[in-house]
């Protein structure tokens, strides 16, 4: 096929033909995404939200026979549950039921559980029909009547109509402790600290101190966007305050989310969705550890723009391990872009790599906290919001003194290596250093050329007057005596009496030229 797999002609949307508003569901949620009409399913299925496993095998017969006969077999590769559609299947496992869409991520009539081929720590190619192999994308959503079924699809439409999302990300890494649990909240933790949380510009709040590991859990989340961890077994009352985008909630033994029909929100799910907000995740049962979905994909694929769908496979380890998926599947997020993007510690400005930033900052962040880094350079550079950095070499430098912080003087961006070249003109030769600000701003005190011989020992040291409105100085250098060598280094002084020396430059000899031959 020449589109995407996860593209909206490519759904398929599940009604059932026993709930006479299902069809309605159906219907609008194919005309406000796109998809075909032909992809409209519509089975006699049970009316009651649970259905058992000779129920479940009959379905899956007559959604491949649908498939057959309209040629969408090799076509579908997402399936949407509608409104009225069951949600879970009772194998008899004593764990509790089988999310239906967990289910029919592929195309049998197991439950067993089974490791997920597309299951990433980091971000992969944009999966295509040949890597998404026989997988398909799932997802469900239903209420307790039609117009909260409908409000799904609104809230979904309103955040993709929107400007780039606000709101804050709430992060809960912390179960009860074990040496089962540790593994798994450290890895939380690791992605939460990491530059590829940061890349969402979004404010992010723990539930606890990040360095600690305590069981802890949040008494409100308000503005909340999107909501991911462990927190109790249970929602606390109050918990959603405001509309948001995703939650999911880790709990392995937490409140089963066996229904999405009930009017008083009995699980994280539902309190949720009752709340305002556009999907989340949770599972019918308990689970295994080993299940629990990654944060660091999930997010990078919504930062790419995928969709929820294809963000939410690439997250699960396992599929058909309780958890599944209530929302629009093809909702996509557009995160900001606008801050900044900060390069460093850098032993030297020609150690830079545009490409890989070491902290990335909200637009509205003006300060970084540097105290467990390291010494050396630290290049900023402005993000827009369309994310075109502006490819400046803004730096500064840092060192500390003690337990003081204390700021460098600012090096030139030229000369920047080793062997950098002298000037050459017919009145002899200059140094040249050039910065990208105005000297008034490089925070330097003091600025001198020193000359070396060949050993690098100090001949000699100029100083050299600052303008500070100049951004750049040049030195004329008297030749040197005949037969010897002589390099130069510039060093640079702060207020704060701090002293850099920038690279040593070429080397210059004079030697006396050879007599021409006597003719003969």
């Amino acid at each position: 096929m020449s589109t995407s797999p996860a593209h909206p002609s490519r759904w398929l949307v599940l009604h059932n033909l026993n709930v006479p508003d299902s069809l309605t569901f159906a219907q609008a949620y194919a005309q406000a995404r796109g998809i075909p009409s032909a992809n409209l399913c519509g089975l006699a299925l049970p009316t009651s939200e649970t259905i058992d496993a000779s129920q479940f095998a009959a379905l899956n017969a007559a959604l491949r026979n649908f498939l057959d006969t309209q040629g969408l077999t090799q076509t579908v590769r997402g399936l949407l549950l509608g409104y009225g559609v069951p949600g879970c299947v009772d194998f008899g496992n004593p764990l509790g039921v089988e999310p239906l869409g967990a289910l029919l991520h592929l195309d049998d009539d197991s439950n067993a559980p089974l490791t997920n081929p597309l299951a990433a720590d980091t971000l992969p190619t944009r999966p295509t029909d040949d890597t998404l192999g026989s997988l398909r994308y799932t997802a469900r959503i239903d209420a307790p009547d039609l117009p909260r079924a409908l409000a799904l699809i609104d809230r979904a439409s309103a955040v993709m109509a929107g400007e780039p999302i606000a709101g804050t990300l709430y992060v809960d890494p912390y179960p009860a402790p074990t040496p089962l649990t540790e593994p798994i909240s450290q890895r939380l933790r690791d992605w939460a600290a990491s530059v590829d949380r940061q890349a969402l510009r979004l404010p992010m709040q723990f539930s606890a101190e990040q360095s600690g590991f305590e069981e802890a859990s949040f008494d409100a989340l308000p503005g909340a966007a999107f909501y991911w961890g462990w927190d109790d077994a249970a929602p606390p009352a109050g918990l959603f305050t405001s509309p948001g985008i995703f939650s999911v909630q880790l709990q392995p033994q937490g409140q089963a989310a066996t229904t999405l029909r009930s009017v008083t929100p009995t699980h994280w799910i539902d309190a949720a969705l009752s709340a305002g907000l556009a999907a989340a995740a949770g599972a019918s049962r308990s689970y295994s550890l080993s299940s629990l979905p990654y944060a660091r994909p999930f997010f990078a694929a919504l930062r790419a723009g995928w969709t929820l769908a294809e963000a939410w496979l690439l997250a699960l380890p396992v599929l058909r391990d309780g958890l599944y998926l209530v929302g629009d599947p093809l909702l996509t997020v557009s995160l900001p872009h606008a801050g900044w993007d900060v390069f460093g510690p850098l032993d030297a400005l020609n150690d830079f790599d545009g490409a890989a930033p070491t902290h990335r900052l909200r637009r509205d962040e003006r300060s970084l906290d540097l105290l467990a880094h390291g010494d050396g350079f630290y290049v900023v550079r402005h993000v827009d919001a369309h994310g075109r950095s502006d490819h400046a070499m803004t730096a500064a430098p840092v060192l500390r003194d003690g337990a003081q912080r204390v700021t460098s003087p600012l090096p030139p961006a030229w000369p920047s290596a080793p062997g950098w070249p002298l000037l050459r003109s017919v009145g002899g030769l200059r140094a040249r250093a050039v910065w990208e600000r105005p000297l008034g701003e490089a925070n330097l005190a003091a600025l001198s050329l020193q000359t070396l011989d060949a050993a690098s020992q100090v001949l000699g040291e100029t100083a050299v007057e600052i303008n500070p409105r100049a951004t750049y100085v040049d030195v004329p250098l008297d030749a040197p005596p005949e037969a010897t060598v002589h390099r130069y280094r510039w060093v640079f002084t702060s207020p704060d009496g701090v002293t850099r020396h920038g690279p040593v430059s070429e080397t210059v000899t004079l030697r006396t030229p050879a007599l021409p031959a006597l003719p003969t």
